[in-house]
């Protein structure tokens, strides 16, 4: 090996040195993560089709918009904030809402139904977040449209600033009549359910028109695909080594850039949407990219002109530096079992994505 490596950072100091952050990009993610907010949704409530709309009753509109998403559009990653449970572990979010703002972070869009008191909360929660003030998609009662409410006057104008599509009127009565939607059931009307559906699809539709944008490592939505990338380039980390290669980035960067409380949440986020496995060998804790991760946006790296990096070569390295310290090195040892069971053979990054 040319070059030969001497410490397992040498790689991921050899990307630092070699890209060219201002010139990255960050391509959007293929399968969008969209976050619905808003009344109540009961358990395993089935997916319905426009013609049952009317001889069904629901718990929210948000729960009439979901089960349509699960009939026709099964490709979009659907989640319910209050459903992900794992983020009281570790006291790594101090609440839900701290949680749900991280998360919505790696979503293509949030979706808030003001239909309850709780969705006006979220609402002025990812609002005020300025990574979040694109991403919003507003369903609000039409009788409210004129109003000179704080509301109306203040979020929902500021939002509109961004993109006037992003706040939708509709006569919807929901917000009256769903404070306890699970025990009293609501009926809603078929055309307005998918007049409604049919405007937050196309809000969706027209997001995923977006292939990329500038990369910008101190927005943490990058910063989360940035870590992303450096597990893919080591195939298997363990969390120390995570941890350290933030230190290195923080360096390179030359400001303490990011926290370990940065790194819990990334950890935390990704194993609570199954991006992240996790492999238990004796004491020794190992993490590695589930198979499909295409929910998650790719950093397409700019090198600089100077400099000659290869990605497949690097991860080559990499293999081949855990074969050379195999005898001994556990950890390397132990690494190279996983990546054995988990990829095979398989060594290109095409393999990976």
């Amino acid at each position: 090996m040319k070059n030969k490596k001497k410490d397992f950072f040498d790689f991921f100091i050899e990307l630092l040195d070699a890209t060219s952050l201002e010139n990255t990009r960050l391509t959007y993610p293929i399968r969008p993560i969209v976050i619905f907010c808003g009344g109540e949704k009961r358990d395993d409530f089935p997916t319905v089709t426009y013609e049952e709309i009317p001889t069904k009753t629901f718990a929210s509109l948000r729960e009439c918009l979901i089960s349509l998403y699960n009939q026709y559009y099964q490709k979009y990653l659907l989640f319910i904030p209050e459903d992900l449970k794992n983020w009281q572990d570790g006291n790594v979010f101090k609440d839900l809402l701290e949680f749900e703002v991280a998360f919505s972070h790696l979503s293509t869009v949030v979706v808030i139904i003001t239909e309850t008191p709780g969705s006006l909360v979220e609402l002025g929660i990812f609002s005020a977040d300025k990574l979040n003030k694109d991403k919003l998609l507003i369903i609000a009662n039409s009788d409210f449209s004129e109003s000179p409410s704080f509301i109306n006057r203040g979020v929902f104008e500021y939002i509109r600033n961004s993109n006037s599509q992003a706040v939708k009127f509709f006569p919807i009565n929901s917000y009256k009549q769903n404070i306890n939607g699970a025990e009293n059931p609501i009926a809603i009307d078929g055309e307005l359910a998918q007049e409604i559906f049919e405007e937050t699809n196309l809000f969706i539709k027209e997001k995923l028109k977006r292939k990329s944008c500038n990369f910008d490592i101190k927005n943490k939505t990058h910063f989360f695909s940035f870590l992303v990338e450096t597990i893919h380039m080591y195939r298997v980390v363990s969390t120390k080594e995570i941890y350290e290669a933030v230190e290195y980035l923080n360096l390179h960067l030359q400001e303490n850039a990011f926290s370990d409380q940065d790194v819990k949440q990334f950890f935390m986020l990704m194993r609570e949407l199954d991006f992240l496995k996790l492999k238990t060998i004796g004491s020794n804790r190992f993490f590695h990219l589930n198979d499909d991760i295409s929910p998650i946006g790719r950093v397409r790296f700019s090198y600089k002109e100077n400099k000659k990096y290869d990605k497949n070569r690097i991860m080559n390295e990499i293999k081949e530096f855990y074969e050379e310290n195999r005898e001994t090195d556990k950890i390397s040892k132990l690494k190279l079992r996983i990546i054995s069971e988990v990829y095979g053979d398989n060594t290109t990054t095409d393999d990976f994505f």
